[in-house]
């Protein structure tokens, strides 16, 4: 009997450390942060989905308004014209019959004035004929009107990327479209976060999308006013960059359409308070909104 309650209390104390180790085990696996492969390759959710598209939408250019052009308007009645023009037709003869006939009604003149009575005959003489001429041109059918515009209109410039300083202020005037991030850094460091991570990956997803395919984006690295303002430059300008990589590695995004530029602390987005939280952000512009920029 004592050997069984032996036996039983062994058991009933393996169970115990057995437990206590599963439940000491338990924070530990909780505690550890996804890998960037993990949050990258797992499936979007409800609220990813919709971060996506408010990205889209904020960085989306603004909408082209088309040019009025005024089109020609066609005579209400062809057959107006057509009268109008055989008026001309036989109007013109008719004058120049009456200024011959008063040509050789006038008595010749001598010297001078009968040299230039006679030249300025000539001339008469000369425009039936130009006038004729004018008249047999107008017997042929006319061109549409359609003829006279024919050529091809040229095609619209393509929006130009605005430099970056030019980018920034428009940004801040609601003139170019564009949104603030909170990207967390390590301390005094250029290197990412799991929080940095979460919040660029709809950006990448965003700026992945068919209907921001074809833009340029400015990001712009700031600063909060501690420090150096000299160091503080070169920090965000590595972290910009640092964003830029990321952007390009994980989400295949062309550089060409990417240009990173450190702020330093020159752009404050809370002046009165310099320390603030919300000046350490990183701000990205569509650049190429052609239609917003002016």
């Amino acid at each position: 009997m004592k050997i069984r309650a032996r036996g039983a209390g062994v058991a009933r104390a393996l169970a115990a450390v057995a437990y206590v180790a599963m439940i000491s085990a338990i924070p530990a696996v909780a505690q550890e942060k996804p890998s960037l492969q993990e949050l990258l390759g797992r499936a979007q959710s409800q609220s990813e989905k919709k971060a996506v598209e408010d990205l889209i939408e904020k960085l989306k250019p603004a909408p082209k308004q088309q040019p009025v052009v005024e089109t020609a308007k066609p005579d209400a009645k062809p057959e107006a014209k057509v009268q109008e023009q055989q008026q001309v037709r036989e109007t013109k003869p008719a004058v120049v019959e009456v200024e011959k006939t008063t040509a050789v009604s006038t008595p010749a003149a001598s010297g001078a004035d009968a040299k230039a009575e006679g030249k300025a005959a000539s001339a008469r003489d000369e425009t039936p004929a130009v006038d004729q001429k004018a008249a047999v041109a107008t017997d042929k059918p006319t061109a549409p009107v359609e003829a006279v515009s024919k050529s091809e209109p040229e095609p619209a410039a393509k929006a130009t990327p605005v430099p970056v300083e030019v980018a920034v202020e428009r940004a801040e005037r609601k003139q170019l479209p564009s949104i603030d991030l909170e990207v967390l850094f390590e301390f005094n460091s250029a290197r990412m976060t799991p929080a940095a991570v979460e919040a660029l990956t709809p950006l990448g997803r965003a700026l992945s999308d068919e209907r921001l395919a074809d833009g340029q984006f400015l990001i712009a690295g700031h600063t909060d006013g501690k420090g150096n303002a000299t160091y503080n430059l070169e920090l965000s300008q590595r972290r910009a960059d640092a964003v830029r990589e990321f952007l390009m590695e994980n989400f295949k995004i062309d550089g060409s359409r990417l240009v990173a530029k450190g702020f330093g602390e020159t752009r404050l987005k809370n002046p009165q308070q310099r320390r603030a939280a919300e000046n350490r952000r990183v701000q990205v512009v569509n650049v190429t909104s052609a239609a917003a920029a002016r």
